[in-house]
This record gives C-alpha cells, sequence and structure tokens, in this order.
C-alpha cells in the first residue's frame, strides 16, 4: 500500500530529458533535449533544445538555443538563440539574443541588444502595436505590421536594414 500510495504522489513529476515537470511548470537545466511541450510556467536554463518547443504559458528562458519556438504566453529571452521560426502570441522581451524570423501577435515587443532577421507583427487586442529597439539591437530584414498600422521605437543605435511596412519609425537617441 506505501508503494502505491508513493507511485501517485510522484505522478505530478515527471523528468523530460534534461526538463522536470512538476505541478504546473517545467524545469530544463544544462543539457540537450529533442523538445519541450508544456503547459504552465517554463524555465530553460543552459538548454539545447533540438526540435520544436511549443508552450502554452509564459516562458523564462537564458544561455538556452531552440531549433523553433512556439509560445502562447509571454516570453522573456537573455542569451537565446533560434534557429528557426518563432511565434509569440504575448508579450516579448528579448536581450543579447539572435532570432530568426518572428510572428508575433503583442501590443508590445522589447528586443534589447538582440539581432532579428524579420518580424511579421500579427493584429492584437488593443489594437496598438509597439516595437521597442534599444542597445543596438537590429532587424537585418522588414518589419511587418499586419491588419493595422504599428510604431517601431528606435533607441540607443538601433537599426533596421529592411522596410517598415504598414508603421511608422520613431528615433529617440
Amino acid at each position: 500500500m506505501n508503494a502505491i500510495k508513493t507511485m501517485i504522489t510522484m505522478l505530478p513529476l515527471m523528468a523530460l530529458g534534461e526538463c522536470m515537470q512538476t505541478y504546473g511548470s517545467t524545469y530544463c537545466d544544462a543539457g540537450e533535449v529533442n523538445e519541450i511541450n508544456a503547459s504552465g510556467i517554463v524555465n530553460v536554463n543552459k538548454t539545447n533544445v533540438l526540435g520544436m518547443t511549443d508552450i502554452k504559458g509564459s516562458l523564462n528562458a537564458k544561455n538556452a538555443t531552440f531549433k523553433s519556438l512556439f509560445v502562447y504566453g509571454n516570453a522573456y529571452l537573455k542569451d537565446v538563440k533560434i534557429y528557426d521560426e518563432t511565434k509569440v502570441y504575448g508579450f516579448l522581451e528579448a536581450m543579447n539574443s539572435d532570432i530568426q524570423n518572428m510572428e508575433i501577435s503583442a501590443d508590445k515587443m522589447i528586443l534589447d541588444h538582440t539581432s532579428i532577421h524579420q518580424i511579421l507583427v500579427k493584429p492584437s487586442q488593443s489594437g496598438l502595436r509597439l516595437i521597442v529597439l534599444r542597445n543596438g539591437a537590429t532587424v537585418s530584414g522588414n518589419v511587418c505590421f499586419e491588419g493595422g498600422r504599428g510604431q517601431v521605437r528606435l533607441e540607443s543605435g538601433s537599426s533596421i536594414n529592411g522596410q517598415v511596412i504598414n508603421g511608422d519609425v520613431i528615433e529617440i537617441n
């Protein structure tokens, strides 16, 4: 009977390669995992994700690499590299990161000392969409606002090498 009781109490705790899932939170530490598919709060630290990452909740990632990243919630990235596509349906803040193609549906996105290839901004609930580029952040391609106008704010030597489509650029030095 005690063995069954022990097994039942451990059910919420699951190991996923270098990731540990417990009570609605997922923690991934140093190492490699094939993929992450999680709901709730996800913390990724020093992890290399070889395949797709699909998160329904919040993501906090530091010193990590992702093949592709889909977040249905808020994402906070620091020292992160994403090799393929990224889709975020919520607020995004990235620092010291390198992102390929980004699709986002949010009111606000902050890129701080981050490089990104191109950004497609989908309609958000409030209608106002703002992208803030800080501390030398760069967009090497286009920024396209779909379904309404948006705004890009360039701060502290940040730049866009492509065009801003359906949006306004404000430079703040």
